[in-house]
């Protein structure tokens, strides 16, 4: 099975749990609209705006206000996840929905957009410089600007050293770190403007706890690693106390590379 469709699979399943457990995405979500919402300002008003990989709509949510002109279009690979996101802004007459995979060429929105944003989704794709250029694609000029915003590989690294420490292989999706990300952009059709990195801690209760809240979100089980119900017990055994988790995020805003 394609890593597109465990994507596709585990968020469909997480559609109804995600925001109840989803804590740091919100976060983020409110801090990324802050940073798009500054860089905007020094823009002409967009009139068209897509989003990739929506989820169940938590940047979403900020569309209306950060582009209060535009023409929203609002995408994701997760039907179930589009019709969480249908229920959430159906009040919002300007706002479409769209099933995409940021995986394959996006040709309906080619040259459409004069923003495109993609938020906690693009570190999922199957090949990220593949996704990269399906969005460049996407934007209608060299004005046109790209707001991404992806979890960097500090957010597991304790996680990853919990599993370690009973010699267990890290079922979880390998983050990328800042560093590798700005060769890929500017690769793949973009000139990066700026970027900034944020953070936010969650406190659990526990390591069973801590993965539930992956099982609600949808974002474990993506490596395929199979693990032991024995070693899995052991694990939680050892790992009952409150566990406070730092993650940490980029976000970026990048235009389309001008030809020379």
């Amino acid at each position: 099975m394609s890593r597109s469709s465990v994507v596709e699979k585990n968020f469909s399943a997480a559609a109804s749990t995600y925001d109840s457990a989803a804590s740091f995405q919100r976060i983020d979500a409110r801090l990324f609209a802050d940073f798009i919402r500054r860089h905007e300002s020094g823009h002409a008003p967009a009139s068209s705006v897509l989003e990739l990989g929506a989820g169940s709509g938590l940047l979403t949510a900020h569309l209306p206000v950060l582009f209060p002109d535009a023409a929203l279009t609002v995408s994701d690979l997760s039907d179930k996840m589009l019709d969480v996101c249908r229920a959430k802004f159906s009040a919002v007459p300007r706002m479409s929905f769209e099933r995409a995979d940021f995986n394959q060429e996006l040709k309906p929105f080619q040259h459409g957009f004069d923003a495109v944003l993609s938020s906690m989704a693009m570190h999922w794709a199957e090949d990220f410089d593949i996704a990269l250029r399906n969005a460049a694609a996407t934007l209608r000029s060299e004005n046109s600007r790209f707001y991404l915003c992806l979890p960097l590989a500090e957010s597991t690294e304790k996680l990853k050293k919990l599993f370690e420490s009973e010699a267990l292989s890290f079922p979880g999706l390998e983050l990328p770190r800042l560093e590798s990300i700005i060769p890929h952009l500017s690769r793949n059709g973009f000139s990066l403007c700026a970027y900034q990195t944020e953070e936010c801690s969650e406190t659990y209760s526990g390591l069973a706890e801590f993965l539930r809240s992956f099982q609600l979100t949808g974002t474990g089980r993506i490596s395929g690693a199979g693990m032991r119900p024995s070693d899995l017990r052991r694990l939680l055994r050892k790992n009952e106390r409150v566990i406070e988790n730092k993650y940490k995020f980029a976000f970026f805003i990048c235009e389309v590379k001008k030809e020379k």
